[in-house]
């Protein structure tokens, strides 16, 4: 795990408010995939200091949806004494992609790409 990782595992165990040591493992994973989903999704070789703040961000939020709640955000309607529960799917890269345009690296792209951005 490199420094970048390690900071950004640091920053959503602060946003999540967890205890040392309290779910490290599990973080520590979903750190490396938001860092990776990131470094590939901007076609990056390392994650430059502005993102480390988002991708903690991001590891938060999937330590929230996977974690907290057993793999989905529960959302639920009550109307009388009818209730519905239903889940809301989980954020995907594409949400944070606004904050992430700034970083891509466009250099070689293909052409049936260039009209996606």
């Amino acid at each position: 795990m490199n420094c970048e990782t390690n900071q950004v595992i640091n920053n959503a165990a602060m946003l999540l408010k967890l205890e040392d040591g309290a779910a490290e493992e599990a973080l520590a994973f979903l750190a490396e995939d938001c860092v990776n989903a990131v470094l590939t999704y901007c076609r990056l070789d390392f994650l430059p200091y502005q993102l480390i703040g988002l991708t903690a961000r991001m590891t938060a939020d999937m330590y929230r949806t996977e974690c907290e709640n057993g793999g989905r955000d529960i959302s639920s309607v009550t109307e009388g004494d009818r209730k519905i529960d239903f889940s809301v799917p989980i954020k995907n890269i594409e949400a944070y992609a606004e904050r992430l345009r700034p970083f891509m690296n466009i250099k070689g792209r293909l052409p049936s790409e260039k009209g996606a951005e």
